[in-house]
């Protein structure tokens, strides 16, 4: 151990704040500049990616990988959190402005049994049909506002998986697959003022290991039992956590969907509007008190009955719309018309769909009385669900046959405007390609429908609009409902998540500013405590605490971490021109209730001279390498 492997420099000072890669031989360095940025180099130096610029002003105090590195997340010190893609740096998500602070990120997993996974030649997979499967792709939203699910799962992957936060206020959240989260559970006995500095969990997620430090300065070891996880197991946990993220992810897909084609319905409107506008402020029933759009309906029905435009009509036709305005009033009709039959058959009817099969599994769990009603799930929120799932489909398919008969109807109306604009005395002909292929086969008839019936009122704002809701419900006041129903009946699960969360025994450690930290061994925990000249390290086994004292030979404490299960490296500094660098077995230190002071045993060790000055360092037992920040941050050293 401690065989250099190469030396580095850095374009620009680092923090000492590093993290390794558990996947690969990466290393992420934070930049000692503001705005901050993330970088991450490889064992050559090269750099793989660097992050945008932090925020001004914000200051790292964590950066952690997650198990399979795919992701590295990012807490501040004004208690935000930032999630940035392992491959090339770009932020997935980040969380700020809570009401609650951030102060700790980790993300556990727990692996299914061997043997768990059906055998291929097993009926289970037979006879265990999952629809979705079946299903294609749901196509990406056009014009959409922001992506609709932020789930990076595999399918029918086995493990549970769990984002776990700690805050500044003395409580901790889990988040199922990092998309279900339970909320907030706080620690009793604590005060609301103290900080989570650290999270371990259990292999089984069954047990979380909390290192907390209230306001009096005053370091305290306590468990959290998540009894949910034993209770329900893998084979029930995706079902509550991971189907309803499912929900939610097709739910905002659906409402974006909505969104879009409200605002394409307002742009056909719209465009009508506009072009109609100079004509509905002409006094075109002379002597009469008729609404403009009935006298606009009136005169343009004249003018197709009659075939002769009156003076108004035809100074409208040339002079204020134009073969321009045609032409424009036509391109984005059809560009809306096409966009909402789009969305509407591609994405929102598939949508419901695939939201009934997952609605319809949440019902047949929620039935269940053994699995559902401990699980928090009510199966008449679901069938409340289904409904109103189902009428928004039914709702998207009378909208896309709306759309193809105004749309028939408009095309016939632009064929009859191209004529009429022509037929004006002293007109210009329209130049270049009818707007219209043969606008002489458009039907009088077609026109006529067109004029009296949506021509000054589109017919699908019903669809999107509380305009005519009496008659039908209407597509967002539907995709509203369904939300507070699926959100009521996942709070009640959440809920009955969190009343299963129980607290052990409140253990104080120590008070001051040394630094701790944690390593979860089987069913025990250790926790070092760095002092300024020795280490002191707690063996705790449920509710029995020993210790152990080990000193250094008078040279002061850098550094300290648990790198496996059963070594602790320490960097000690002797003077300014030599460090010191070890690792001891501290599972083999005598402990007791109140162990006598010994000296350090090391294992294995390295000398540093005035050459390289070592600052900090950060171990990767997955990968059996490690790496040295100098004194001056802009030099970095691999060894194994």
């Amino acid at each position: 151990m401690f065989d250099s492997i190469g030396e580095f420099k850095l374009g620009s000072p680092a923090r000492t704040l590093m993290s390794w890669c558990p996947s690969s031989d990466m290393i992420a360095f934070v930049t000692d500049s503001d705005p901050a940025m993330v970088w991450v180099h490889r064992l050559n130096g090269q750099r793989v990616w660097a992050s945008s610029p932090i925020k001004k002003g914000r200051k790292a105090t964590q950066i952690q990988w997650k198990y399979d590195g795919r992701v590295l997340g990012i807490i501040f010190d004004d208690g935000a959190l930032m999630v940035l893609q392992g491959s090339n740096g770009k932020v997935i998500y980040s969380v700020d402005n809570m009401d609650e602070k951030l102060s700790y990120v980790n993300w556990a997993e727990m692996e299914a049994p061997q043997g768990s996974k059906p055998n291929a030649s097993s009926l289970i997979p037979a006879i265990d049909i999952d629809v979705m499967q079946s299903m294609p792709r749901l196509p990406p939203l056009p014009s959409s506002v922001q992506p609709f699910s932020r789930i990076s799962l595999e399918e029918g992957s086995p493990n549970v998986d769990m984002l776990v936060t700690g805050t500044k206020n003395g409580s901790f959240r889990l988040s199922l697959y990092g998309v279900f989260s339970i909320g907030s559970v706080s620690i009793p006995s604590i005060g609301n003022d103290a900080v989570i500095s650290q999270i371990s969990a259990s292999p089984d997620l069954e047990r979380f290991h909390l290192l907390v430090k209230s306001s009096q300065d005053t370091w305290h070891y306590t468990t959290a039992c998540a009894d949910f996880v034993r209770r329900f197991g893998q084979q029930y946990l995706p079902e509550v956590s991971l189907t309803p993220a499912k929900v939610l992810a097709l739910l905002e897909y659906i409402h974006e969907c909505g969104s879009i084609v409200r605002s394409e319905v307002k742009a056909i409107a719209g465009a009508a509007s506009k072009a109609l506008s100079w004509l509905s402020d002409q006094d075109l029933v002379q002597g009469e008190d008729v609404e403009p759009k009935v006298a606009v309906q009136c005169a343009l029905y004249d003018t197709l009955i009659t075939g002769n435009s009156g003076p108004s009509v035809g100074q409208w036709l040339t002079q204020e719309l134009g073969e321009k305005g045609i032409r424009k009033w036509h391109k984005v009709c059809m560009a809306s018309y096409e966009q909402c039959q789009r969305v509407l058959f591609e994405n929102l009817i598939p949508a419901c769909e695939r939201l009934l099969v997952l609605l319809s599994r949440l019902r047949g769990l929620a039935k269940w009385h053994e699995r559902g009603v401990p699980l928090g799930l009510d199966s008449e929120n679901f069938d409340t669900a289904i409904e109103q799932a189902s009428t928004i489909a039914k709702l998207a398919d009378s909208c896309v046959w709306k759309i193809n008969e105004e749309e028939h109807y408009f095309k016939a109306f632009v064929s009859w405007l191209q004529i009429a604009h022509d037929d004006v005395p002293d007109a210009t002909p329209f130049t270049g390609k009818p707007v219209i292929e043969d606008p002489g086969s458009a039907r009088t008839v077609d026109v006529a429908k067109y004029i009296t019936s949506y021509l000054t009122e589109c017919s699908l704002e019903p669809f999107v609009t509380s305009k005519g809701s009496k008659k039908h419900e209407h597509l967002p006041t539907m995709i509203k409902k369904i939300g507070d129903t699926c959100r009521s009946s996942f709070t009640n699960a959440r809920k009955c998540m969190r009343e299963q969360v129980s607290f052990g025994q409140v253990i104080p450690l120590g008070t001051g500013d040394d630094v701790y930290h944690q390593r979860v061994v089987g069913d025990v925990c250790y926790v070092a405590r760095q002092l300024e000249l020795s280490i002191m390290v707690y063996r705790i086994q449920g509710d029995d605490v020993q210790t152990a004292n080990v000193t250094t030979k008078g040279r002061a404490i850098v550094e300290a971490q648990f790198i496996n299960d059963e070594e602790l490296m320490i960097l000690e500094k002797a003077s300014d021109e030599a460090w010191h660098m070890g690792t001891i077995n501290y599972t083999q230190l005598t402990y007791a209730l109140d162990a006598q002071a010994v000296e350090m045993s090391y294992s294995h060790t390295k000398e540093f001279g005035s050459e390289f000055k070592p600052a900090a360092f950060a171990f990767s037992n997955d990968r059996g390498v490690g790496c040295l920040v100098s004194t001056d941050q802009k030099r970095y050293q691999f060894f194994r």
